[in-house]
């Protein structure tokens, strides 16, 4: 009777050292992601902003319209 109260202490003790070590993983697994997709949101904020920047710098030279050189301003020959 001893031994099979040691063994389900020790059995008891390694379970619970499993399940601590488990849990300390899961949350270096979650900090871990957590970091990665902050640093992904970070990326796509930047990358939507210059998205952004160049669709208006497109609108705008849409309202003003094409340069067309008046017959003037011809570009000089060159020889």
């Amino acid at each position: 009777n001893e031994i099979t109260v040691s063994s389900e202490h020790e059995g008891a003790r390694i379970i619970g050292e499993a399940r601590a070590e488990a849990q300390r993983l899961r949350d270096e697994v979650d900090e871990y992601v957590d970091t990665a997709l902050a640093n992904f949101e970070q990326f796509l904020t930047r990358a939507l902003a210059s998205i952004e920047r160049g669709r208006d710098k497109m609108h705008a030279l849409r309202e003003i319209g094409s340069y067309v050189p008046e017959q003037d301003e011809r570009p000089l020959p060159t020889f």
